[in-house]
């Protein structure tokens, strides 16, 4: 095992991701938001105790073992159940597990290119991002199945500006939306962060994967 104290501060990858906490004799689905070598945050439907607790984090395509303590907590509540979200120091994790733990978030940061997303309320995106725009990423992102059919109501996602590039000879603007979705043949909820580049004369949309 690799102790905390042992271990150099690396990148945070800020993505949703399903998580699973021991609590007593079962497994408590969880959701994770953020992910480091040294710590992560999630939301739980339950409290955690204030010692070591035991998780199974699913990052890609792998299942990653550890134990955590919680550094802090902000009780809330999500679709009308109460929730709490945590922040959590890991304690302990096998060496072959921390390792696919770095190489996870290090994939993250290889791609982001230091892009720093700013949060827009309602009054910022209607300025920054028009609404014809609005209606058209969220409608790739059903198209994507990765958010329900609009059916004329307002969907629940969030919205964040990451300023503009230049691409293709042109000044674009960077928005990412965090949705979610029900999946009826899992029964869980699924969480995605796609992120747009478009035009300021709407002639241009695409996504940057």
């Amino acid at each position: 095992m690799i102790a905390a104290q042992e271990r150099r501060r690396y990148t945070r990858r800020r993505d949703s991701f399903k998580i699973w906490c021991a609590l007593g004799t079962k497994w408590v689905s969880a959701y994770g938001v953020d992910i480091s070598a040294s710590g992560l945050g999630l939301v739980v439907p339950a409290e955690l105790t204030k010692e070591d607790v035991q998780f199974r984090a699913a990052l890609d395509d792998k299942h990653v073992m550890l134990r955590a303590r919680a550094v802090w907590e902000q009780p809330g509540t999500f679709r009308g159940q109460i929730v709490h979200r945590y922040g959590l120091k890991i304690t302990s994790i096998a060496a072959d597990d921390w390792d696919m733990l770095v190489r996870y978030c290090s994939a993250d940061d290889s791609r982001s290119d230091d892009v720093r997303l700013m949060p827009l309320q309602r009054d910022d995106l209607a300025r920054l991002v028009p609404y014809t725009m609005q209606h058209r990423m969220l409608g790739l992102l059903v198209l994507r199945k990765r958010l329900a059919p609009l059916d004329g109501k307002t969907p629940l996602v969030q919205y964040a500006y990451a300023g503009t590039v230049q691409r293709e000879g042109g000044t674009l603007h960077r928005v990412a939306i965090h949705s979610r979705i029900f999946d009826a043949a899992s029964m869980e909820t699924r969480s995605f962060d796609t992120r747009f580049l478009f035009s300021e004369d709407g002639e241009t949309l695409t996504l940057e994967e």
